[in-house]
């Protein structure tokens, strides 16, 4: 249980930071292979595979916007016995930002973690309405 809770505190933490808009402390607790998966059409949508090109999409995030404030509704760890720093983590979140237009929006989404060994090895980002992601970052390059 102990490490359910470790991981539950880092999850509330790396949220922080990523409202910090600081996309080198963003990634410091990915592993160097981690993987992203951000769904829709949108200019930000795609699989990130590793560490520096996740920080490349990180930077590219905070510069489309001058802020990006996350509010957790939920964590939740699949492994609540684990006494280890690895285990899957959900997380339920609303976001406050600005569509491209410059106009206040908000999206809802889960966001699920998998840990292992204390680095996040994949991360993959599920919107309630996808089409939100084009309405707040404009439509992809595909």
């Amino acid at each position: 249980m102990l490490g359910a809770i470790l991981v539950k505190r880092a999850a509330r933490q790396a949220f922080g930071v990523i409202n910090s808009r600081d996309a080198d402390k963003s990634v410091a607790g990915l592993s160097d292979n981690a993987v992203m998966d951000y769904p829709g059409t949108s200019a930000l949508s795609g699989v990130y595979q590793g560490k520096d090109t996740i920080h490349q999409r990180m930077v590219k995030w905070f510069e489309m916007k001058d802020h990006v404030d996350f509010e957790l509704r939920h964590v939740a760890v699949e492994n609540i016995g684990s006494l280890s720093a690895s285990n899957n983590v959900i997380i339920e979140w609303t976001q406050s930002t600005t569509s491209e237009s410059g106009e206040p929006m908000t999206m809802d989404g889960v966001t699920r973690l998998t840990v292992k060994g204390g680095k996040v090895v994949e991360l993959r980002d599920y919107l309630y309405d996808p089409a939100q992601a084009t309405e707040c970052y404009g439509p992809g390059s595909n």
